[in-house]
């Protein structure tokens, strides 16, 4: 094999765990949005002044609304694509966050926790993918 393509193949690696990085952090962003419910729901039930009832619908609106953003991933990924897909997903925990911080209001709020929601569950079916598909052919199933 000749310096060049030795070169090339370790660019090729280089760019790909780059990516596989980018999309775990990705995935990361989950666990993070998942913790911060249990230490923010104290405070979100002093500020909006929530009954027990509302707190619970907080708190469970990330895993429910997650089936819906996994349920809909297959769609997403075939006629956009997986890098397109895993861009959405960032996009959506991103524009989540910030319909989040920008709530008045408890119903406010919930749409940017459905939002996270949704983009979580297409991070979790799309992220394990598009790492397999950035992987190296001589990497695959090493890592």
């Amino acid at each position: 094999m000749g310096v060049a393509m030795e070169e090339e193949e370790a660019g090729v690696r280089r760019r790909a765990n780059v990516l596989a990085g980018a999309a775990s952090i990705n995935s990361v962003s989950i666990g993070v949005a998942l913790g911060v419910v249990t230490g923010l729901s104290p405070l979100l039930k002093e500020h909006f002044g929530l009954t027990d009832v509302e707190l619970e619908l907080f708190q469970a609106s990330n895993p429910f609304f997650a089936m819906f953003g996994a349920a809909i991933s297959s769609q997403a990924l075939d006629p956009f694509g997986r890098r397109a897909a895993f861009v959405a997903s960032s996009g959506l925990f991103a524009a989540g966050a910030v319909v989040e911080s920008c709530a008045a209001s408890f119903a406010a709020y919930m749409v940017g926790a459905a939002i996270i929601g949704l983009a979580t569950g297409l991070a979790l079916a799309i992220d394990p993918i598009y790492i397999a598909e950035i992987a190296p052919a001589g990497v695959r199933g090493y890592y």
